[in-house]
């Protein structure tokens, strides 16, 4: 809701997609007028963003492990054998790596994160629209790799948090569910993860905010027009 109490944009069409009453009522503004706004629009792509954005927020998102979970995990990599302070660990990569067992198991609960995101990514029906759209986009400005690029941006816009503090900005105190004083070092005190591929995707979230934007002016000005027209 915005300062004056009245639905955005965004919450309205939420709504509309969910409800399952879409007649049309001829003499006031109702959820169906949201809908066939939606479909004169052009921002396809801002529209479909809508869809995407309503699916994710009505889904229930993988939690990361908790310290005390983390902690239980080193211990399981030490029981697995030390040399030298070191364990043997292999990434999703499968690449392996010589790490102490804390770090370890960080990684370890990341990458599990990572994997629960990634399983409820592909239960989003809208999602290989929106990055179909934004590796055309891609594509026609001649980015490297625009499947790639488009899946990554689109994964950072719909969750951004820093899966290292939590988005707490701050680091967390080893063993326990407190931060510390000093900024996480892998957000650099921002809460957000890294915007992948740099320029490039920072110019694919300026596009997905334009696009957002006209889907918002045109279905707002559609409804708002039928609600003035309306005795």
């Amino acid at each position: 809701m915005n300062d004056t109490n009245r639905p955005t944009v965004e919450e309205r069409y939420s709504s509309a997609i969910n409800t399952s009453n879409m007649k049309v009522v001829l003499d006031r503004p109702n959820v169906a007028d949201v809908i066939i706004a939606a479909g004169w629009s052009r921002a396809k792509f801002g529209t479909a963003l809508m869809r995407l954005q309503s699916e994710w927020d009505g889904s229930e998102k993988p939690r990361s492990l908790a310290p005390a979970a983390v902690k239980v995990l080193a211990n399981v990599f030490t029981r697995e054998g030390v040399r030298d302070g070191k364990v043997v660990f292999k990434d999703a990569k499968s690449v392996v790596h010589l790490l102490p067992p804390a770090e370890a198991a960080k990684r370890q609960a990341h990458e599990w994160h990572m994997h629960e995101l990634g399983v409820l990514f592909q239960k989003l029906k809208t999602l290989s629209e929106v990055r179909a759209l934004m590796a055309e986009y891609a594509w026609l400005r001649n980015f490297q790799d625009p499947h790639t690029k488009a899946a990554a941006v689109i994964s950072w816009w719909l969750h951004h948090t820093c899966t290292v503090c939590g988005g707490g900005k701050w680091e967390v105190i080893p063993g326990t569910n407190r931060h510390s004083n000093r900024a996480c070092s892998s957000c650099k005190g921002s809460g957000d993860a890294q915007i992948p591929y740099e320029w490039e995707g920072r110019r694919m979230l300026s596009e997905i905010e334009k696009s957002l934007n006209q889907a918002r002016c045109s279905m707002g000005a559609a409804t708002s027009n039928k609600s003035r027209e309306a005795p």
